[in-house]
């Protein structure tokens, strides 16, 4: 039997962590599996996105390694399964189709990889990206507890925020995950683009979503497929930042900071999304 040591994220504390390798090419699936195992994980195999799918039901995966082209279920249809019903869910596409990074990309992957594998280059951003999850992890953890000990006629509410730009995303963030700054107890998450944004919808059932209008190439798209999302409809959209050319790509100005916060606790608070 082999044993597990683990993968060590923080000094204190010794983690191990269970992937699933979908190949359908068992000569792939057996080396990944092997070097993986080599370094301490939890693995199991799948040689089909049916096999997948069916894995994923039953079990939690920390990380996917994903094929794209394989019998049955494709690749994308599995990537969209798991970002739709387990976004926790890290997915690393391996693929022989570079063209397809694009589209992949956009529905959510965290890494992507063409054939034939530098496998030290995809270690090294397995445990970037599993770093990333336990912090995520630990940071939902605090939110849930910030929710729990939030005062009574506090704001109260999950955000989404569409912000394209690092930058301003990093600002606000930053910003209303501290409820000393903001005067609320916000749950905030982001999406980069209109996918993202959907799957966040359907899964996290934001009460209000944030968006950046000004930063997309296409806003009446954007919009059009937001409110077209069946599953769920936050309360309110909010629009921030000033609509003109000269706004993009500016780093958030404090004067705009307060107005959005103000108008972020108003459309709380007329929802009646109140601590009690």
């Amino acid at each position: 039997m082999r044993r597990s040591g683990g993968l060590r994220i923080r000094k204190e504390i010794e983690v191990v962590f269970k992937l699933l390798v979908v190949d359908d090419e068992k000569e792939v699936t057996a080396t990944l599996s092997e070097f993986f195992l080599d370094q301490g994980f939890m693995v199991e195999q799948a040689a089909s996105g049916n096999e997948a799918i069916e894995k994923l039901g039953a079990n939690e995966f920390e990380l996917v390694l994903l094929d794209l082209h394989m019998p049955g279920i494709p690749g994308e249809e599995v990537l969209r399964h798991i970002k739709s019903t387990a976004p926790q869910t890290k997915v690393v596409v391996v693929t022989g189709y570079p063209e397809r990074k694009t589209a992949v990309c956009a529905l959510g992957c965290d890494g992507f990889f063409t054939k034939p594998l530098a496998l030290g280059e995809l270690i090294d951003a397995v445990k970037i990206l599993l770093k990333e999850k336990n912090e995520e992890d630990l940071k939902q953890v605090i939110m849930g507890r910030t929710l729990a000990n939030a005062e009574t006629g506090q704001p109260l509410a999950r955000l989404l925020l569409f912000e394209p730009s690092d930058e301003i995303a990093h600002t606000l963030l930053e910003y209303f995950r501290n409820p000393r700054k903001c005067g609320g107890a916000y749950t905030i998450e982001r999406a980069t683009n209109v996918e993202q944004a959907v799957i966040l919808l359907e899964t996290l059932h934001p009460e209000l979503a944030l968006l950046d209008l000004v930063m997309v190439s296409d806003p009446a798209d954007v919009t059009k497929r937001l409110l077209g999302c069946a599953k769920h409809q936050p309360k309110d959209y909010l629009c921030y930042l000033c609509s003109t050319e000269e706004a993009k790509g500016k780093p958030v100005s404090p004067e705009e900071l307060r107005k959005l916060n103000e108008l972020v606790q108003k459309t709380a608070l007329a929802h009646g999304l109140v601590a009690g």
